[in-house]
């Protein structure tokens, strides 16, 4: 929805502009056409303003540092940081695997019991599930080393989600991070760490 929001009143050519070796090159590809649309972004040209044009045209005219600005954020920043997109409706049963010792919980009615029909805590799932839901990674690693660079060979812990017989997602948690600091995950949704 950006627009020009002016036109240099000189004529001003593309390598005074820094359009020749532009600073910025955004390109979006429309799949429609089978095409890229490309935006060129050179110089300032005024306070909080910039030097652009479509590279399918000749024409240079001038653009609001909002563009320029979010072209410069870091890749981080324009990630999905969601763990896993896993929907607590499908979940059925629940597997945690620390070391040797294994805990399966399952959904019962409006609750959840041990495989001994004891009663757990719902609220503790509940936070234990919306925490998955909600929590964001604060990097992603893309694309990861071998596992055991993070302790991810042999996870400390590893929670399996099933709904039935199928398994609807898995989480394996490593060792710690320093910076940021955490705790090293793998999700079965993704190969980034």
């Amino acid at each position: 929805f950006a627009r020009a929001s002016s036109f240099p009143d000189a004529a001003v050519d593309a390598k005074k502009a820094g359009l020749d070796t532009p600073a910025i090159r955004i390109s979006i590809h429309v799949q429609k056409a089978n095409s890229d649309r490309v935006m060129l972004i050179g110089k300032t040209a005024e306070r909080d303003k910039y030097y652009a044009r479509d590279a399918s045209r000749d024409s240079i005219f001038i653009i609001e540092k909002e563009i320029p600005e979010k072209a410069r954020r870091p890749v981080f920043d324009l990630r999905d940081k969601s763990i896993t997109r896993i929907d607590r409706n499908n979940i059925e049963e629940i597997d945690i695997q620390r070391g040797t010792d294994k805990t399966s919980i399952r959904k019962a009615d409006a609750g959840w019991n041990l495989p001994d029909g004891r009663k757990l805590q719902f609220e503790k799932i509940s936070v234990m599930l919306t925490t998955l839901e909600f929590d964001k990674a604060r990097d992603v690693i893309d694309p990861p080393k071998a596992f055991s660079t993070y302790g991810l060979d042999k996870p400390r812990l590893e929670v399996v989600f099933h709904k039935g017989s199928d398994e609807v997602g898995r989480l394996a948690f490593g060792a710690d991070s320093k910076n940021p600091e955490g705790i090293y995950l793998k999700t079965s949704d993704s190969g980034a760490v």
